[in-house]
């Protein structure tokens, strides 16, 4: 028997090692969770999980919660405990089937909250296709769900949901075109492809925007439990600003359970041999396009999410398909904004994943604009 648990405080190396494939028992605690960007990966993993009776089991070790704060208060509140249920048929209580009221509850919880859920240190907004292809929260009245939103309609939602949970300042600077534009083409690309065309997953697709922050204290960094990349990452920021950091650092995650960014690229005919990780890599170069000739912007999307990171000198992490990327933009070495092909490695288990896009970016006292992170 092949079991995932999910610790409280799950790493993405923890995530980056899972089976789900072979997994057949996923058990979870009241208070699992995630490190900042590794819910998004873990609810990208999860398209390789078989929808249906063919589903891991899915053990909780506490009590069905009975209540909309109380269920929104569980790991049921994240974007990984929402799909989840989606997913898997056989769920469990303390050992005692779910009881059909469960599925119901959670949908209201969806429905109640307008798709957006979490508080304090992680939101989450939550496209439950194929019903809510466009979250309720984003969804302007009148308006067909075939329709995406407008860039200053996230503007509106992110600058609410960010001042939520403690950062003043996080966008009252020139960067604030740079994060909308990261988050408006994530959502939008996971929306154009990030569906499956596998019917039975199509049918249990869950896509989300995942907003999660990093409060930063100089004392207890070394000591906390994180990924090296991002504890070098953090450790970099607060020796280079010292006193000039507001409340910390601010992940944003966009996940979706397509297929793969390289998996939907059109191959190039005179270049027959392309790798799937230069496939990768040529999807974020400008003009490079999954759409039809005459499209409006066509190939800029990806594009748009390498300039914004570049700009913003963000640490961005890209998983998809099987392939994983990660990129400092912060050491300034990068003149031009590009994803470089040597920052893409395939995982040993070679399995199916959908995409995570994230860029982890911090926040200054004074609005300080974005573009004096660390000094060049």
């Amino acid at each position: 028997m092949t079991s995932i648990r999910i610790q409280e405080r799950t790493s993405i190396d923890e995530v980056l090692a899972w089976r789900v494939a072979q997994c057949t028992v996923i058990s979870v605690g009241r208070r699992s969770g995630f490190e900042p960007g590794a819910q998004g990966l873990a609810l990208a993993a999860l398209a390789s999980m078989r929808p249906g009776r063919n589903a891991p089991c899915l053990e909780c070790d506490f009590d069905e919660p009975k209540t909309l704060d109380d269920l929104e208060s569980t790991f049921f509140g994240n974007a990984v405990g929402f799909a989840l249920p989606r997913l898997i048929s056989n769920l469990q209580f303390q050992k005692v089937p779910a009881s059909r009221e469960f599925k119901r509850l959670l949908g209201e919880l969806y429905k109640d909250r307008r798709g957006i859920l979490g508080s304090g240190r992680s939101k989450t907004i939550v496209c439950a296709d194929p019903v809510f292809p466009i979250p309720p929260c984003l969804a302007l009245q009148g308006t067909p769900t075939t329709t995406f939103p407008t860039p200053s309609a996230f503007s509106s939602l992110i600058n609410a949901e960010v001042e939520k949970m403690g950062f003043r300042h996080m966008l009252a600077s020139t960067g604030e075109s740079d994060v909308i534009s990261f988050v408006y083409e994530s959502l939008r690309n996971s929306w154009e492809h990030g569906i499956s065309l596998d019917p039975p997953r199509r049918a249990r697709s869950t896509r989300a925007l995942i907003i999660e922050k990093i409060v930063l204290q100089k004392t207890d960094l070394a000591s906390r439990q994180l990924s090296p990349e991002l504890k070098d990452y953090l450790a970099r920021i607060v020796e280079a600003n010292h006193d000039d950091l507001g409340l910390g650092v601010i992940c944003f995650s966009v996940a979706d359970q397509g297929d793969g960014i390289q998996a939907t690229l059109p191959a190039k005919t005179d270049y027959p041999n392309e790798t799937r990780a230069e496939r990768l890599a040529r999807a974020f170069v400008p003009g490079e396009s999954r759409k039809p000739a005459g499209v409006v912007k066509r190939g800029l999307g990806l594009a748009n999410i390498i300039s914004a990171a570049h700009s913003l000198q963000a640490l961005l992490r890209i998983s998809s398909g099987d392939l994983v990327a990660s990129q400092d933009f912060s050491y300034g070495e990068d003149k031009y904004p590009q994803l470089k092909l040597d920052s893409i490695r395939q995982l040993p288990d070679m399995a199916p994943r959908g995409t995570c896009i994230s860029i982890f970016i911090p926040e200054f006292a004074f609005d300080l604009d974005q573009h004096s992170l660390f000094p060049r």
